[in-house]
Order: structure tokens, then sequence, then C-alpha cells
């Protein structure tokens, strides 16, 4: 796992256009302009969000250690709505991804650990995430790695890809999850 403060930040864009908004056009594969226009979006935000004056990281998995990248996850200091309370300023990861020929095979869960260490080292008690609750694979990831679902976000965009070449955002509904990685023995056990 690598631990990225900016400096392969366009890597990891191309990497997630790739293996996460391919996954999600209507058409099974993204057209050249899609392509091109999701490309400059994900380079803005992973610069914005992961960037070296950000607090946020990207943890990225590498085919053999050093090779092409195979997987990438973030995790940024961010406001929660999880119920009737919001909460600021938690640590919150997003944008994980696995390229399709390492599906199956640990990297998720290697990236998910990578991002617990670095929340660890900011002295957090807690991680959150949002997920889509169409993502059934990733929702049985989270839960096998010890997330449990603390709200909903019934008011997330995501971009969607279209058949004719477009991209249009789209409401959609969102788990939060969260789990204790700091604490006791007993309160890490009960997630509480």
């Amino acid at each position: 796992m690598e631990n990225t403060y900016g400096t392969l930040v366009n890597d990891c864009a191309k990497f997630f256009v790739d293996s996460f908004w391919s996954d999600k056009a209507e058409s099974g594969a993204l057209t050249t302009g899609q392509r091109s226009s999701l490309l400059r979006r994900q380079e803005a935000e992973f610069r914005n969000r992961y960037g070296l004056s950000r607090s946020g990281r990207l943890v990225v998995a590498r085919s053999s250690g050093v090779g092409e990248v195979v997987g990438v996850a973030g995790v940024e200091i961010g406001d929660v709505v999880a119920g009737k309370s919001p909460m600021d300023d938690v640590p919150i990861m997003s944008n994980l991804a696995v390229g399709k020929q390492s599906r199956r095979r640990g990297v998720g869960g290697k990236l998910i650990n990578g991002v617990e260490n670095v929340v660890t080292s900011w002295g957090s008690d807690w991680l959150y995430l949002y997920v889509e609750t169409t993502n059934a694979k990733a929702i049985k990831l989270y839960k096998k790695k010890g997330y449990r679902e603390c709200g909903l976000d019934k008011d997330a965009k995501s971009l969607v890809p279209l058949e004719n070449g477009g991209l249009t955002s789209k409401k959609v509904v969102c788990k939060v999850m969260r789990k204790r990685i700091n604490g006791s023995f007993f309160q890490k056990l009960f997630n509480t």
C-alpha cells in the first residue's frame, strides 16, 4: 500500500475513471467524450480533496507493490449527517475502487486497512463512509470489515454516464456507515 500526498493524483484519477465510472456506464463502456469529461472532473476532485495542501489522503494499491495502480481509496475530514445529529470534522472514506482484474483478491480489504491506518495516525476513533444502497458488493465488504449502518443520506447525487454519450446528475440514496477503529476491545467488539 502506498499513501500519496498528491504526486500520483492524476494516475489515480485515470484509474478511478477506468475502474469505477466505466462500471456505471449504461452501455457498459464510456464514450471518448464521457471519459475525457470524467477524467478532468476526477483529476480536479482528487487534487482538491487529496492534494498536497489538504488533509485528505489517497491510499494506493499497485501490482507487485510498485507496478500499475490496481486499487485506490481516499480519506478526508468532513461532515456527516447520520440520523438527526450532524457530526463535524470526522474522517470519511471515499472513492474506493479496485480494478476488474484485481477484484476478489483482497485488494479492497487491504485498501480499507490502509485508510484505517491513516485515520489511526490522525488519532480519530471512528471512520465513516457513504455507499449507494444499490452497491450490494461494497456494502457486503464494508460489513465484513466491521462497518455498521448509522444513517441514510436521501439527498446524495451521483454522475451517471448515459447511452447517448452524455453525463447526468442523478439523485441516489446512500447508507452512512461507520466503524470504531480506536478504542478498547469491548468498544470495538460492540462498535459503540
